[in-house]
């Protein structure tokens, strides 16, 4: 302490400037340094679990509306509004393909990784028992397409809707985690430039 007594007004002023400079420059730095995490974070929500959340929900409105066609099949009065239903059906199954692999590419926890598969599995025997129920009504078999669709599909559809809403429930929660870390580098990056 008695060396800053030695020292001149000047060079008291100096150190101290220079002790300011640095505190600033270490306040940047740690700013900076929240502020990479939190747009690190905010990339992750809009172009991986959004994506994901939007996929999940998706594949949730286009199997409930296959679903709906499927049973709307049995009282098409001709074969024009057969055909329509049939290509809405694989309209949708298009969008559910679409989002399947989008979720592909997105998906790396093992939790999202073994929904997903059931999901995709339950989607199989669905697809599988739709494939017998249309053929039967285009061929005139309306009882053996009540009974596939009884034993076989709705059940089918009722297994995949559940499978479907845990992946999208998964999602969400996912997203919400996401936002909750978000939340926290935002609070982070506000203490930072408050003791700044």
């Amino acid at each position: 302490m008695t060396s800053l007594k030695n020292l001149g007004i000047a060079a008291r002023l100096g150190l101290g400037f220079g002790s300011v400079l640095v505190l600033a420059a270490l306040m940047l730095s740690l700013s900076i340094l929240t502020l990479t995490g939190l747009s690190a974070t905010l990339d992750r929500i809009v172009r991986q679990d959004w994506v994901k959340a939007q996929a999940a929900a998706v594949i949730d409105s286009s199997t409930r509306a296959n679903a709906r066609r499927t049973m709307e099949l049995f009282f098409a009065t001709d074969a024009a509004e057969r055909a329509d239903l049939t290509d809405r059906i694989s309209a949708n199954k298009r969008a559910i393909d679409e989002a399947l692999q989008a979720l592909d590419r997105r998906v790396h926890l093992p939790e999202g990784r073994a929904l997903l598969d059931k999901v995709r599995a339950g989607r199989a025997v669905y697809v599988a028992s739709f494939a017998r129920v249309d053929p039967q009504l285009q061929a005139g078999q309306r009882d053996a397409a009540i009974l596939t669709l009884n034993q076989s599909t709705l059940p089918a559809i009722d297994r995949l809707q559940t499978q479907v809403k845990a992946l999208a429930d998964f999602q969400g929660r996912v997203a919400t985690a996401s936002g909750d870390t978000a939340l926290a580098d935002i609070d982070t990056a506000r203490w930072v430039l408050v003791l700044a």
